[in-house]
This record gives C-alpha cells, sequence and structure tokens, in this order.
C-alpha cells in the first residue's frame, strides 16, 4: 500500500531577503514530490542548505538500493550539483551544492526535488535557510511555511474496464457525445 500527498490547494508561502525569494510548491504530477524554488533576479546563487520540518507521519522517501534519501536536482541545476538529506532528532538538513562553484541557471525555478511519504493534515518548514553565492558570501531566511492535506492513501492501477458515469454521477454502459468521467477522470465524448 503506498499512500501520497494531495493537496486540494497548492499552499505556496515564501520569505523575501533582499531580491531573493524561496518558495515550495507540490509538484503537479507528482503529488508527493516537494519542490524548493528559487527567485534570485540579478544574483548569482551555488549552493542551498535548510532544514526540513515535517509533520508527524510524514518522512523523506529512503532508497534502500541508494542507502540515500530521495532528494534529486531541480531544473536549474547542472549535472554536477549534489542534492542531499541527512535525518536528525524531529527534522532533516538537506544540502545542495557542486564543487565548481557555477551558478544555478536562469534566475527563477526549481532548485530541488524532495520526495515525502506517509500523510499528515499539518504545517511543514523550511528554517535556517542559508544560500550560497560563488564568491562565498551568502544570504539567510529564517522560515518558510508550507501546507499539506491528504486525499489519497492508496493507489490503484487505472482500469480500461472501469465503469463510466455522466455528470450526474449516473453509471452510463457507453459514453455517446458529452463530459463522463472514468477513473476519476473527466473525458470528452465529440
Amino acid at each position: 500500500m503506498k499512500k501520497i500527498f494531495t493537496f486540494a490547494i497548492a499552499l505556496v508561502c515564501a520569505l523575501a531577503v533582499n531580491a531573493q525569494t524561496v518558495s515550495v510548491v507540490f509538484d503537479a504530477d507528482e503529488a508527493n514530490v516537494l519542490q524548493v524554488n528559487l527567485s534570485n533576479p540579478g544574483d548569482e546563487f551555488c549552493g542551498f542548505q535548510a532544514d526540513l520540518y515535517l509533520p508527524t507521519g510524514v518522512e523523506v522517501a529512503y532508497s534502500e538500493d541508494d542507502e540515500a534519501y530521495l532528494v534529486e536536482n531541480g531544473s536549474r541545476c547542472a549535472k554536477k550539483y549534489v542534492s542531499e538529506a541527512a535525518k536528525k532528532d524531529g527534522y532533516y538538513t538537506v544540502l545542495q551544492y557542486i564543487t565548481s562553484n557555477k551558478a544555478y541557471t536562469g534566475e527563477e525555478g526549481e532548485i530541488m526535488r524532495i520526495t515525502l511519504t506517509g500523510q499528515a493534515e499539518e504545517i511543514a518548514s523550511l528554517k535556517n535557510i542559508v544560500i550560497a553565492r560563488a564568491d562565498g558570501t551568502k544570504a539567510t531566511i529564517e522560515l518558510v511555511e508550507f501546507g499539506c492535506s491528504t486525499g489519497i492513501n492508496d493507489v490503484k492501477a487505472e482500469s480500461a474496464n472501469a465503469p463510466i458515469y455522466n455528470l450526474q454521477g449516473v453509471q452510463v454502459k457507453n459514453a455517446t457525445k458529452g463530459v463522463f468521467i472514468q477513473n476519476g477522470k473527466k473525458y470528452i465524448v465529440k
């Protein structure tokens, strides 16, 4: 039984220091993946560190094969970036760096992806955020909070033979013209 997060409303909370903004959202396609985004117009950063506090029952996913937490580079990272996490007493320290001090590409977007497991309906947060510049200086942000709620506990494969319903919720044998629901998704038949 795989438990994943779904989010009724993508709650984005951000805190700005000078022109830098860190925001946290959940991936629209993979609801159990936390995206950490950085907006840094006119400034170049090459590293990120923060303490990730999750509600009871929620964990950063762990790969037994790789013996590592599932923390990956975001779309703004060069291939040589390293992203990792370490579990501490009640929180995770997430870290991302590159030894060549090459800055993130662009000035806005995803720098890190963190896969989560479990379920909760509480606020989570990133605390003690440090964003490093290539010249050795840094920007700090104390706190970014984000919320979540659960909705799906079991993930089941979709069936092509699943019942079809009209918008009134009445099961129909064949979808003719109109809007229909099958496997929880809306379909338009023209």
